[in-house]
């Protein structure tokens, strides 16, 4: 039996990147409260390695979590899915570094209910950030 999908949120480190940083993070909550957390990052180089065409080198490490999110965790986290608007239209949020994030859920046939739109930040709008302050570890 397959699992239904829930929520999928994705975390780009917009950030300086080098070898062995995470390059991306993604969550994938489903229906019954199990969770997938899958983090990318990218490979660690010897020193005297040079790197002439790093678009060729580097290949992203993955790393795997599989857990059940606690159930009270798990209930506030569906209550704020519902909420109908999840981002602030009088918030300005404009940075050039960080974290960007992009976050879908879904309904119980697999079609996207909501999202946050394109990749962007989401400091200000209170929503998406309790969205991602219930997210499992």
């Amino acid at each position: 039996m397959n699992k239904q999908l829930l929520l999928k949120a994705t975390e780009y480190n917009w950030d300086l990147i080098g070898p062995g940083d995470w390059t991306e993070k993604i969550w994938l909550i489903y229906r019954d409260g199990s969770y997938e957390i899958i983090s990318h990052f990218t490979p660690l180089y010897d020193e005297n390695r040079i790197i002439t065409r790093i678009a060729e080198t580097i290949i992203p490490l993955e790393k795997k979590k599989q857990g059940m999110m606690d159930i009270e965790t798990f209930d506030e986290l569906c209550e704020l899915l519902k909420c109908e608007q999840w981002r602030d239209s009088t918030v300005c949020d404009t940075a050039d570094d960080g974290v960007a994030w992009t976050i879908e859920s879904y309904t119980g046939d697999g079609n996207i209910d909501k999202t946050s739109g394109e990749i962007d930040y989401i400091l200000g709008h209170r929503i998406l950030e309790n969205i991602v302050g219930l997210l499992p570890e």
